[in-house]
């Protein structure tokens, strides 16, 4: 897990750029670390989550931290509300893929999460999305049904890719292996995902950036 979430986060990385001074908001924020990692670059974040407990969590991780970052309890499902009105980055990290059981529940969300951005907001999706019953998590839709219903609301599709090789997660999935070992295999594996686009589908999780 720590060499997806490190992947997760350069990507994250790579795709915001610079991200001093801008207003970001994470919906399905679990326990902050990306509210934080982004906060302690110069933004200023703000995560909800459904879960009190685990804003709680985030709340002590951004003060052990010192990352001036916020967060609510929220449900991605309903509208939500801080204390920005509105958003230069509006972001979710494996949350939609699990809060929508069906593509009405995902139109909802795109509500809510639209509501936050201001009129040129971009909109960053690093999720699980699959079709397959092997891979999928609750919602059924693929790559193109996203992006179809995205711009169908005038979000222009910006970037798209993969990260996290299923192959290599799988392999590593099921017992703690030694370092030495797991880094290579990873490493090789997200070099795999580099070597041509056409390679996306074998990425656990896909990123769609729109603007």
């Amino acid at each position: 897990n720590a060499h997806v979430h490190a992947r997760q986060m350069a990507t994250i990385d790579e795709l915001l750029g610079d991200v001093k001074g801008l207003r970001i908001a994470e919906v399905g924020c679990g326990t902050g670390r990306v509210c934080v990692h982004l906060a302690k670059r110069g933004a200023t974040c703000i995560g909800w989550d459904f879960a009190p407990k685990t804003v709680e969590a985030a709340r002590r991780h951004a003060e052990e931290e010192g990352a001036s970052a916020s967060f609510h309890v929220g449900d991605v499902l309903s509208p939500l509300r801080g204390e920005l009105e509105s958003f230069d980055v509006v972001m979710t990290l494996g949350c939609l893929t699990l809060a929508c059981k069906n593509a009405d529940d995902f139109e909802t969300a795109l509500d809510n999460l639209q509501a936050l951005g201001q009129p040129d907001a971009r909109y960053l999706f690093l999720e699980p999305i699959h079709q397959s019953r092997l891979l999928r998590r609750i919602l059924r839709m693929g790559m193109s049904e996203w992006i179809d219903r995205c711009e169908l609301r005038g979000m222009s599709l910006v970037q798209r890719g993969g990260v996290c090789f299923v192959p290599s997660r799988i392999a590593l999935a099921y017992r703690e292996l030694p370092r030495w070992l797991v880094e290579p295999v990873f490493g090789a594996g997200e070099q795999v995902l580099d070597l041509h686009p056409a390679l996306e589908p074998l990425a656990d999780y896909k990123y769609l950036l729109f603007q």
